[in-house]
This record gives structure tokens, sequence and C-alpha cells, in this order.
């Protein structure tokens, strides 16, 4: 565009506006470096904000939009420049104003205010919340056991970034009651190292976070697809349902879901004009929640009968549900009967006698099981 300087690619370069530039009311703010910001932003822009396309390439994208002022009747031009270059991403917002309008940043009431500072807040959360993806895919690739890759704060904050941004997905899963001594703790780790283990289907790895946003528990980042990741959470409280006069007891296990699409949002619910997303533009995934729901009374099972074994910390109380649940992925075949019949020689032998049949009575029944 000639209507204003690009910033030049290198950081080296002088940037000087041109004369006619001194007329437009220009801001601008530098976000976090990462390489999905400017496809991101691109996007944003273009597809869902409604910008023209003035300029694009590998390193830089100019938009421009007129934004109409229903109350004073006019329309404003807006153009909208991001760059990415080796020092970092800048965007550049020039503005075309009413006359005597000098200074329209310094009001809050002047929609051009409004427009700046909504689209400056967004891009910078954009950029955050990207790069809060990259780390964790980061790790995600580059180990399975992610417990101690990080600070465990830095983690949290990127944990908690996604699930901000995320759609949240709830099943609940069936755990014990009080008085079943360890089973709880036991069943959340085979949980655990089920779903990061080679069996499951989904590339999943244990978070070092216990908890953020309200939630605690288990937490792990499974990638659903190229775009889209899930932050889950198998939370530590449990939940009390009564079902045919029965107590059972439940945990939740939380999936938060996001595309790389929905990584562009804000708090605020002022919308900027015709930016609207329309549900054909949200990413949906299919959870891996039946895989986990069909291995769980097996790992339920399991979880009971190694905390039978426990001394340390025993079983006092299981309610008849319970065990009927954990029997459920048992199922008893019979794959010999025998009959073996046995003549009584008590009355033909004398009282002191000794017989060897009861001795090949158990070779008998040893041999068969």
């Amino acid at each position: 565009s000639n209507y204003i300087t690009l910033r030049p690619l290198l950081s080296s370069s002088v940037w000087k506006p041109s004369w006619g530039e001194y007329f437009l009311h220009h801001k601008s703010w530098d976000l976090l470096k990462d390489p999905e910001v400017l496809p991101l932003l691109f996007k944003r822009r273009h597809v869902i904000g409604g910008f023209f396309i003035l300029h694009a390439d590998e390193n830089r994208a100019v938009f421009c939009k007129f934004v109409d002022d229903e109350n004073a009747q006019t329309s404003d031009m807006v153009l909208y420049q991001v760059l990415q270059r080796q020092d970092g991403i800048y965007v550049d917002i020039h503005m075309e104003s009413c006359r005597a309008v000098f200074h329209p940043f310094r009001s809050k009431s002047f929609p051009l205010y409004a427009l700046y500072e909504r689209v400056r807040r967004r891009d910078k959360d954009c950029a955050r919340n990207l790069r809060s993806r990259t780390n964790l895919l980061a790790e995600l690739d580059s180990s399975n056991d992610m417990h101690n890759a990080r600070g465990s704060k830095q983690q949290e904050e990127d944990v908690a970034r996604i699930m901000k941004v995320s759609t949240p997905t709830t099943t609940k899963m069936r755990f014990f009651s009080e008085g079943s001594g360890s089973a709880n703790g036991i069943l959340c780790n085979l949980i655990a190292r089920h779903m990061t283990s080679d069996l499951f289907h989904t590339q999943t790895a244990q978070l070092s976070v216990e908890k953020a946003d309200r939630h605690e528990g288990i937490f792990f980042l499974m990638r659903l697809d190229w775009y889209v990741l899930s932050v889950a959470c198998l939370e530590f409280r449990d939940q009390i349902e009564s079902e045919d006069e029965m107590q059972k007891i439940y945990r939740d296990l939380t999936f938060f879901t996001a595309g790389i699409i929905d990584l562009y949002q804000s708090d605020d619910e002022t919308k900027v004009v015709h930016d609207v997303t329309t549900s054909d533009e949200q990413f949906s995934e299919a959870l891996p929640i039946d895989e986990i729901m069909a291995v769980h009374p097996k790992l339920y099972a399991n979880a009971l009968y190694e905390a039978l074994r426990k001394e340390d910390f025993p079983v006092t109380s299981i309610t008849s549900d319970e065990v009927s649940y954990a029997m459920s992925v048992f199922s008893f075949k019979e794959v010999l009967h025998a009959s073996i019949e046995l003549d009584d020689l008590s009355e033909q032998l004398p009282v002191d006698s000794e017989t060897s049949t009861g001795q090949r009575l158990a070779e008998v029944i040893n041999t068969i099981l």
C-alpha cells in the first residue's frame, strides 16, 4: 500500500513515515514470537474480522477495514499491519478519522480508542495463548513423561491459558466410598498409567500440575490432531450420586479442548464489528472418552484387589454395589468337568489300616487345576 510506509523487515533499517502519514492516527505494539501467530492473525483479520487484504507474504500482512460509527453516521478507515521478523512480531494500526480529532486515543469514549484497545488486547492474548500451546506441545513431543520437565509454575500458567479458551467436556468415573483404604489412590494411578501407555490410542502425557483454574487433580495433555489439543483433569474431589436408594461415588474427568482458532479470544464481551465466530468455524473432535470408560471397570477391579492386599492401609468397608461393579469384568467359564467315584472301603478295612485314596485324589485334583 502506498498510503502508509511499511515497517522495514530488517531491524537495522530506519523507518521513516511518509508525509501523508502525519494526517493519520497511529498506534503500535509488539507480540510474543511464535510461528503460529502470523497465520492465526491473518485468518482472524480476514476470514472472521472481515478485513480486506492489501498485502500478504510469509513475513507480513496488511489489512484494511471501514468501521462504521452509527452515532456519527460516518465510516473510519483502519489499516492493520503485522510483521514477523528476527527480533519479534510487530503490529501497527493506522486510523483515518474525522477532521478536528487530534488525539482519539486519549478519550475512552471515542470509537477508535475502543477499537484500538480491543484489538491490541486480543492480539496480545492470542500470542500468549499460542506460546503456551507451543510450550506444552514441545514437551509432549520431546518426552512422554512431563514430570519435572519444566517449572510447575510456568506449566500451570500454560495449562490455565489453554483451559480459559477451551470447550469443557465432562464425564463421570466410578470410584470407591469411605473405608476402601488406598483403593482410590491406586485407581487414580492405574488410570494415569493406562492413559500415558502405548495401549492408549491418543498421544497423552501426564503433567506436573495438580491445580489450575479452580480444578485440582491429575492433569494430562492430549494431542487430538495437528491443530487440536485437550487438557484433561481427573479431579481429586469425590461426588456422591444417589441411584436406586444407593449412593455411588464418582469423580469428574474433564477435557478442555481447544483448536488453534480458539486461542484468539477475550474476556471482554464487546464484539468487533462483524467479528463473529460461527459454529462451522469451531473444531469438533472426538475425545477418547469411550476408550477410557471401556477399560475403567478392569482398572477398578485391579484397584480393589490391590487395596485388599495392603495391610498398612486396610480396607474396612466395601459396598456390595462396588463389588458387583468390580466383578462385572470377570466371566466364569467351565473348562473341565470331572467325576470321581470311590468305593467306600471303610467297612472292609481294619481300624488301624491306612489307604492312599486321599493322596491319590489330591494328585488328580492338582493335575486338573
